[in-house]
C-alpha cells in the first residue's frame, strides 16, 4: 500500500516530464513525416500509374503534379517549425496543413473509387487504407492531427464508394474496408496507451521500489556499524569479567560471563552480515586478491568449523582428490567466508553424520562441494534458498539459529569472485552446496603427487 501511495505520488510529480515527452514525440513524428517526402512522392507515382488504367491521364498527372508541389512547399515549413522548438502553440496550424494534405492526397483514392469499377474500386480502397495506416503511425501520439488527417480519408471513402456505385453492396464493401481499418487503429492506439502506461507506472514503480531498498540497505549499514561500537565493549568487558572471575575461583561467575559473551558474538556475528549483504547490494563490497594455498583455505575453514561439528556429533572429511593446486589468486578472505558460511550450514543441519569438503580444478574455476548427510530440502524449497533472510523452513531459526543471509552472501560474493553457488538435496538424505570461483594458477604444482588424510572431529 505505501509503495502504491508513493508510485501515485511519483505520476503526479512526472505529469510534466510524461507531457514534454508526448510533445517530444510529435516533434519527433514531424521530423521522420519531413524526411519521408521522397518516399511518399514514390509511392505517389506508383499510384497514379496504376490510377491511369480507370482514370484520364490529365487527371491523374495533375493531381501528381500537384503533390509533387505541395511536398516541395511543405518540408521547408516543417523545418521552420522545428527549428523553433516551441512548436506547441502552432500545432494546430500544422493540424490544419495536414488535414490539407490529407484531402489532396486521398482525392485520387477517391476518384478511382468514384470510376465505378471492380479495378477503381481495389485501387482507390488500398490507397485510403494505406494513408490511415500512414497517419497512425506518424500521428498516433497526437489526437488533434489524428482526426484532421482521418476526417480526409474517410470523408474521400465515403464520397468515392458512394458516388460510384451508388447505395449498394459493392459501395458497403469498399467503404467498410476503410472504416474497419479506421477501427483496428484506433483499437491499437487505445491499446498502445494502456500498454505504455502499464510501463510506465511499472518503471516508476521499480524506481520506488530501487529507492526504498537503497534507503532500507543505507539504514542497516548505518545501524549495523552503531551496533558493532557498543557490542565490541560488552565483548572486550565481559572477557574482562570472565577472567577475573576465573582468577578469582568464582566458576558460576565464569559460566554466566561465557553465555554473554556467546550471546554477544553471536549477534556480532549476525550484524557483520546484516552489514555484508547492505555493502553487497549497495555494490560497496572490493575484492582483495592475493596469492594463497587452495589447501591452506580449505583446512582453515574445516579448523574454523570443527568445535561446532565436535558438538553435534559430526565428523568432518577433506577430500583434495590426486590434484595439486599450488597458490592462485584471488580473494582468500572471501572465499574463506563463503566456505564458511556452507560448512556451518551443513554442520547445523547434520546430527551425527558427515561434512565432506571436496575440492578439484575444472579448467580456470576451482569447485567446492559441500555435502552432508543431514535432513536434506524439499525440492521445491530450494529455488528461495539464496534469497536474503529465507531458510527452508519457519522453525530453522528457532531451531538452529541464524538470520537466512549465509547463502545470499555466499552466492553474491561467489559472482563477484566471476563463479557462483549451486545447491543440490534430496529431502531426509542430506544436500550438496557447489561453490566455484575463478583462481589463476600462480605458481605450478608439485611434480610428485601427495597424499592427504581425512579430516575428521571425533
Amino acid at each position: 500500500m505505501l509503495i502504491h501511495k508513493r508510485v501515485q505520488s511519483a505520476v503526479q510529480q512526472s505529469s510534466i516530464p510524461i507531457a514534454a515527452e508526448a510533445e517530444h514525440d510529435i516533434a519527433q513524428a514531424m521530423a521522420l513525416s519531413a524526411r519521408s517526402v521522397k518516399s511518399r512522392v514514390g509511392f505517389a507515382a506508383l499510384f497514379a500509374l496504376a490510377c491511369a488504367a480507370v482514370l484520364t491521364w490529365p487527371v491523374v498527372v495533375g493531381w501528381l503534379a500537384v503533390v509533387i508541389t505541395w511536398e516541395s512547399l511543405g518540408r521547408p515549413y516543417t523545418d521552420r517549425l522545428l527549428a523553433t522548438g516551441a512548436f506547441q502553440p502552432k500545432l494546430i496550424w500544422y493540424a490544419a496543413a495536414k488535414c490539407a494534405s490529407a484531402i489532396l492526397f486521398g482525392a485520387l483514392g477517391g476518384l478511382a473509387l468514384a470510376s465505378g469499377t471492380p479495378l477503381g474500386m481495389i485501387v482507390g480502397a488500398s490507397w485510403l487504407i494505406g494513408s490511415i495506416c500512414h497517419t497512425f503511425v506518424y500521428y498516433g501520439a497526437n489526437r488533434t492531427i489524428l482526426v484532421a488527417t482521418m476526417s480526409a480519408a474517410v470523408f474521400w471513402a465515403a464520397v468515392g464508394a458512394f458516388a460510384g456505385f451508388g447505395f449498394t453492396l459493392d459501395a458497403a464493401i469498399a467503404f467498410g474496408s476503410v472504416l474497419s481499418t479506421l477501427s483496428a487503429g484506433a483499437i491499437f492506439l487505445g491499446d498502445r496507451k494502456a500498454l505504455l502506461d502499464a510501463l510506465e507506472h511499472e518503471r516508476l514503480a521499480l524506481a520506488v521500489a530501487q529507492q526504498s531498498n537503497a534507503a532500507k540497505s543505507e539504514f542497516l549499514a548505518t545501524m549495523s556499524h552503531e551496533l558493532r561500537t557498543p557490542l565490541h565493549a560488552v565483548i572486550g568487558y565481559s572477557e574482562m569479567l570472565q577472567e577475573t572471575a576465573a582468577e578469582d575461583g568464582r566458576e558460576r561467575d565464569v559460566e554466566d560471563h561465557d553465555h554473554v559473551l556467546n550471546a554477544s558474538r553471536h549477534l556480532l556475528a549476525m550484524i557483520n552480515e546484516i552489514l555484508d549483504l547492505s555493502k553487497l547490494e549497495a555494490g560497496k563490497v572490493i575484492l582483495e586478491p592475493s596469492n594463497f594455498s587452495v589447501e591452506g583455505v580449505a583446512r582453515e575453514a574445516l579448523d574454523t568449523i570443527r568445535p561446532l561439528a565436535t558438538a553435534r556429533g559430526n565428523r568432518l572429511h577433506l577430500d583434495l582428490g590426486s590434484e595439486n593446486f599450488g597458490v592462485v589468486y584471488n580473494d582468500a578472505l572471501r572465499l574463506h567466508q563463503c566456505l564458511l558460511n556452507l560448512l556451518s550450514n551443513a554442520v547445523k543441519f547434520t546430527l551425527q553424520g558427515v561434512v565432506t569438503l571436496r575440492v578439484r580444478r575444472e579448467g580456470e574455476r576451482l569447485v567446492f562441494s559441500v555435502e552432508d548427510t543431514g535432513i536434506g530440502i524439499a525440492a521445491d524449497t530450494i529455488a528461495i534458498l539464496f534469497r536474503p533472510f529465507v531458510q527452508a523452513d519457519a522453525s530453522i531459526t528457532r531451531t538452529h539459529g541464524g538470520a537466512g543471509l549465509g547463502l545470499a552472501i555466499s552466492r553474491r560474493l561467489a559472482r563477484l569472485m566471476g563463479g557462483d553457488v549451486e545447491a543440490r538435496s534430496v529431502l531426509g538424505h542430506g544436500s550438496t552446496f557447489t561453490l566455484s570461483v575463478l583462481a589463476q594458477l600462480e605458481t605450478a604444482p608439485c611434480a610428485e603427487p601427495r597424499e592427504y588424510k581425512l579430516e575428521q572431529a571425533a
